[in-house]
């Protein structure tokens, strides 16, 4: 880079379009290529020569010499009658001679180019990080490039790999090549580069889905009251609508059932049911419970025995009944899950039918499934 006359005197040239290129402040540029040199040229006998930068149209460096009137080493001595004050200026107490960097040789232009690009590196890696961290808790997709032990490595393109983990991995099959949603959970400086720690199971990986596809909660019109989720399985989410004119099921749900199936790309294989919130627990329980419907609900303190009917009951217990017991966890309540049909037949059917589901409504069930 230094060894022309016609590239050094477009070094300035060269240093605006490495700043543009890197996406470098120019001022930057200049100050790497000072390190650059510096760590480059003063090694051996110029270990303790001290250098002066000038940038305009081309490259200018000089050593740079104190005047004195004596000196510790005679060897470093320039004295007033030597030939070589001629080649240089002097200014403000210093004398400032020229480096001929047109015959630098071979191998040392080159090691001011190798620290040159590595202290660009640097940068690039640093700005990397900043931008990642501005992005932190926000939705990234990558597509899947490599299994390894307990990580699966996930290609987020710009040369940048993020890591997820097994533990979210649930029972699906994953496989190389297939894309993924993801939120950005933790960035690591780290002595290779930088961890990217990507999740699907936080929380807010859902509420920021959510938001992105229906407008409608970040303008405030629909309120997210809560999230009762298993991740990878299936996702309560329970809405309201601050607006009395305003649907908030079929808002969520959008038209055609459009917003739902995008969600549901995002998350797959996690199912995602809207429920409507309400201020009486009851009700709310029973919206959770759809579409399973309720006959009957005793409270007794911290119990609640739930009687609903034999047809789409296995819902509530699918997954191990790992839904029941969150929603349990919610109400702070049991929920002792009992089916009618079962109860007739050991002859136990004595029940307040105070559900959301009427004795009539039960019986008209009955004879179309006959039908």
């Amino acid at each position: 880079m230094f060894k022309s006359k016609k590239e050094n005197s477009n070094i300035w040239k060269f240093v605006q379009e490495l700043a543009e290129k890197e996406k470098v402040e120019s001022q930057q540029i200049e100050k790497i290529i000072i390190n650059s040199f510096k760590k480059s040229y003063c090694q051996g006998e110029n270990k303790e020569v001290n250098l002066s930068f000038n940038f305009q149209d081309n490259l200018l460096v000089y050593r740079k010499y104190e005047i004195v009137n004596k000196v510790n080493n005679s060897e470093t001595e320039i004295l007033f009658n030597d030939p070589v004050l001629k080649k240089g200026e002097i200014k403000n107490n210093f004398f400032f001679l020229p480096l001929d960097i047109e015959n630098f040789s071979f191998s040392t232009s080159q090691q001011i180019c190798k620290e040159l690009y590595k202290e660009v590196q640097e940068i690039q890696k640093e700005k990397q990080f900043q931008n990642l961290q501005e992005q932190k808790e926000q939705i990234i997709k990558g597509k899947i490039s490599h299994f390894s032990n307990n990580i699966c490595f996930i290609d987020l393109g710009s040369n940048l790999i993020g890591h997820w983990y097994k533990e979210e991995w649930y029972s699906f099959h994953y496989h190389t090549g297939q894309l993924l949603y993801f939120l950005i959970k933790e960035i690591k400086k780290e002595e290779h580069g930088m961890n990217i720690i990507l999740t699907r199971n936080n929380e807010t990986f859902l509420r920021k889905i959510l938001t992105i596809e229906i407008p409608e909660i970040k303008e405030g019109i629909i309120e997210i009251h809560d999230i009762i989720r298993i991740p990878g399985y299936l996702s309560k989410v329970i809405v309201e609508s601050k607006k009395n004119f305003i649907d908030a099921i079929g808002t969520c749900i959008g038209q055609g059932a459009e917003r739902i199936r995008n969600i549901g790309k995002y998350i797959f294989p996690e199912r995602i049911e809207i429920s409507l919130w309400n201020a009486d627990k009851k009700k709310l329980l029973f919206n959770l419970l759809s579409p399973v419907k309720v006959i009957s609900l005793l409270e007794n303190e911290d119990k609640w025995n739930v009687i609903v009917p034999a047809k789409k009951a296995s819902l509530l217990l699918d997954n191990k009944g790992e839904m029941l017991k969150a929603i349990s966890i919610f109400f702070k309540k049991k929920i002792h899950l009992q089916i009618f049909e079962e109860m007739e037949e050991q002859g136990n059917c004595v029940v307040i039918w105070n559900g959301n589901m009427s004795y009539d409504e039960y019986q008209s069930n009955l004879k179309n499934d006959k039908k």
